[in-house]
């Protein structure tokens, strides 16, 4: 990966693949380019697009993914493979390159070694259970036993040349031992939550309204918070429903819009306990804040999250009121994100199908 990109077109590549968009919520501006790459592996190592990626970078910068994995099984003039090293749990490092095997038959056989003693060290710390022994493998041949002549091993703390030797002496065979078996015990059954139905709306905002109100009211932290101009989401159930996309990566950032309420909504507010609204989130968990103004100065933000499936929300009215909020008398709306709720709220964006006012 390091090889393949910089900073700035590794951040590009994933962007332009929607497989990997998610990835660019964990990039911190001025991030180095190893963090950067260890954060697309791992990404995608636990959502199982190793495979994808490893295409997309032979489509992406086939020179580089060439020298790495050759098609033929050759090296090119001037090229070799990568270093090996391997930690092992206890801090000890097997390591050596295994270009100088492929390129003296004679070190074939430490080579061989050293890659089954990664691969067995590796098992060894993913599934303890399985491997109880430090041990390195013998590395048997289907050819037939000739008479061994002297050879070189790769010291497994160096890298370098071990003493030469006449004759190969065997290592034990690591030794299986099976684990206890667990018996699971048997798992209450849990009784399902019944899903309160939606409160029905009193009076509400037009999408409309809310996206010219919205972008008039934009508010931002640049260069450390950014919101997006105002979308449609395209949504077949809520097909009037607007995207709110923002960014407040950097540290302190924050942006948002206040929404103005004209007296219209005042009577509406009145006969109701709840202020509501529909959401949709990019991923599970984006946290916002909510928040009520009234035109005494009184201010209160509830902090909210949005669901993937889309879901109500619902706040009390009376929590706008203990905090001072004279809701007989509001004047302002606002929608806040902010850098301090969370790294999967920094970049993301939302689909809001409804905003009002209603009682149960």
């Amino acid at each position: 990966m390091t090889e393949a990109f910089t900073p700035e077109t590794l951040r590009r590549f994933c962007e332009d693949r929607p497989a990997f968009q998610p990835i660019c919520k964990e990039f911190a501006p001025g991030q180095g380019l190893n963090e950067m790459a260890d954060r697309v592996i791992t990404y995608c190592r636990t959502h199982l697009l190793l495979d994808e990626l490893l295409a997309e970078v032979k489509t992406y910068n086939p020179a580089q993914y060439g020298r790495f994995f050759p098609e033929n099984g050759s090296l090119g003039e001037g090229e070799q493979l990568p270093f090996v090293e391997v930690v092992t749990p206890s801090g000890q490092r097997l390591r050596g390159f295994l270009v100088q095997a492929l390129q003296n038959p004679a070190r074939l056989a430490a080579a061989a070694t050293l890659a089954v003693a990664a691969i067995g060290l590796t098992l060894g710390v993913l599934y303890p259970q399985v491997l109880h022994s430090t041990s390195t493998p013998t590395v048997q041949s289907t050819q037939p036993v000739a008479t061994p002549e002297p050879t070189e091993t790769i010291g497994p703390l160096t890298g370098t040349p071990a003493p030469t030797t006449s004759t190969a002496t065997p290592s034990p065979t690591p030794t299986y031992t099976p684990s206890p078996t667990h018996t699971p015990s048997a798992t209450p059954t849990a009784t399902p939550t019944p899903t309160p139905p939606p409160i029905p709306l009193t009076t509400s905002i037009s999408m409309e309204l809310f996206e010219k109100r919205c972008t008039a009211g934009k508010f931002e932290s640049p260069p450390d918070g950014f919101l997006s101009p105002l979308t449609s989401c395209e949504l077949p159930e809520r097909p009037e429903a607007i995207k709110v996309s923002w960014d407040v990566s950097r540290s302190g950032g924050y942006a948002g819009c206040n929404v103005d309420l004209h007296p219209e909504f005042a009577s509406g507010v009145q006969d109701s306990t709840y202020l509501v609204l529909w959401v949709k989130g990019q991923e599970d968990g984006e946290q916002f804040k909510l928040g009520l103004r009234s035109t005494n100065g009184k201010e209160w933000k509830e902090t909210v999250v949005a669901l993937k499936e889309g879901s109500q929300i619902t706040v009390p009215l009376a929590e706008f009121a203990e905090y001072g909020v004279d809701l007989a008398d509001l004047d302002q709306l606002t929608i806040a994100f902010e850098y301090d709720l969370g790294a999967s709220s920094r970049r993301s964006s939302i689909c809001i199908g409804e905003i009002g006012f209603g009682s149960p």
